[in-house]
């Protein structure tokens, strides 16, 4: 789910619905094989980061994500894990509308625990099959493409210094497709 809201954020501005936006992510922890190797983001631009999108690009699995939604009730800043424990940033969270006369940070829990949580739960069952058949493996590769043309212009790589470690018999379709990304 986490790496769904990864995509949502990127790919359609963070529009879940018509009435919620995932305004934000800013941080997240994740695995890259196994539970010793732990990787951890943490900034306003989280999901443009180079190392944060090869992170995503190469299977690397979110299991903790911090994170930014509105809807017309609340505006909401909070840390979601795996398990569903949160932490809610109360100083950056908001109530919206005045429903009742219910306290902002009673309010913000029920909210976040009975409300959000489920809607975001359902929202990715919804689409889960699609993301996972279909819009992660290509999202993964645009990304994956887009960290590698990054390394590339950052280092000034040549066409000489891929074909080093590629052998054009066995990588064609490989060495083809970094080709198009040098310039």
């Amino acid at each position: 789910m986490f790496n769904w809201l990864f995509y949502v954020y990127t790919e359609r501005d963070g529009a879940l619905n018509q009435d919620t936006q995932l305004e934000n992510i800013t941080g997240f922890v994740g695995n890259v094989t196994d539970d010793a190797n732990i990787f951890t983001g943490e900034s306003y631009h989280t999901t443009e980061l180079v190392v944060t999108k090869a992170f995503i690009s190469n299977g690397g699995e979110l299991k903790k994500i911090q994170l930014r939604v509105r809807d017309r009730d609340a505006d909401i800043t909070c840390m979601v894990n795996e398990h569903s424990a949160v932490v809610l940033s109360s100083n950056l969270s908001y109530k919206l509308r005045i429903l009742d006369s219910t306290e902002k940070s009673t309010f913000l829990l029920l909210y976040l625990y009975a409300y959000l949580i489920l809607k975001l739960k359902q929202l990715y069952n919804d689409e889960s099959e699609k993301f996972i058949n279909e819009d992660n493996p290509n999202f993964s590769r645009k990304i994956g493409i887009d960290v590698i043309k990054s390394i590339v212009e950052k280092n000034n790589i040549t066409m000489k210094d891929i074909q080093s470690f590629l052998s054009l018999d066995q990588h064609e379709e490989e060495i083809e497709s970094v080709t198009k990304l040098i310039p």
